[in-house]
C-alpha cells in the first residue's frame, strides 16, 4: 500500500509545541478546520496561513448535541458565522496553492464542525468553545502513516 503527504488545520483545545508528534489513536482535544489535504507545503503557503490566521479572531461556539460521523462518537458544535468563516478561508488559502481534499463534500457547505469525543475528555453540551490558535498537522511524519506531527502553531499564542 502506498501512502502520501497529507495535512489537516487543527484547533488543540490545549497548548501543543510545534515539532509534537502523536499516534494517530491518541490525538489531544480538537477541532478540524479543514480536513485532509493533499499539498507542497511551500513558504508563500505558511505566509498566506499566517498572514490570516495570525490576524483572524478567536474562533467561538459551543456544543450543541451529541452525534456518530461514521462510527465515530462525536460531539457536534453551533456552525457559527465565525466557525464557517474560518473554514472557508482556510480552504480558500490552501486552494489557491493546489490543495487537493481527501474528502471534498466535508468543506465549505458541506463542513461539519465536530469534537472528537475521547475517554479523557470533560466536555457536555452547552459547553462555550474558544480556540485562539491554528496547527498544520502532518498526517504522514517520516513516512509512518500512524503517526501525526505539528508542523506550524499560527495565532494568539
Amino acid at each position: 500500500m502506498s501512502y502520501s503527504q497529507k495535512y489537516a488545520l487543527v484547533q488543540f483545545f490545549q497548548q501543543i509545541d510545534e515539532g509534537e508528534s502523536f499516534p494517530m489513536t491518541e490525538w489531544p482535544l480538537h477541532i478540524t478546520v479543514a480536513d485532509i489535504f493533499a499539498i507542497t507545503v511551500t513558504d508563500d503557503l505558511m505566509a498566506d496561513l499566517e498572514g490570516y490566521i495570525n490576524f483572524q479572531p478567536y474562533t467561538n461556539s459551543y456544543i450543541k448535541d451529541e452525534g456518530i460521523l461514521g462510527v465515530t462518537p462525536v460531539w457536534l458544535l453551533q456552525n457559527t458565522l465565525e466557525l464557517q468563516k474560518t473554514h472557508d478561508t482556510l480552504v480558500g488559502i490552501v486552494e489557491n496553492h493546489g490543495a487537493v481534499f481527501n474528502t471534498p463534500a466535508f468543506t465549505r457547505s458541506g463542513f461539519i464542525p465536530h469534537i472528537t469525543k475521547q475517554a479523557h475528555s470533560n466536555l457536555k453540551i452547552g459547553d462555550k468553545i474558544s480556540l485562539s490558535t491554528t496547527s498544520l498537522v502532518d498526517f504522514f511524519p517520516g513516512e509512518n502513516w500512524q503517526q501525526r506531527k505539528v508542523i506550524k502553531c499560527f495565532g494568539h499564542k
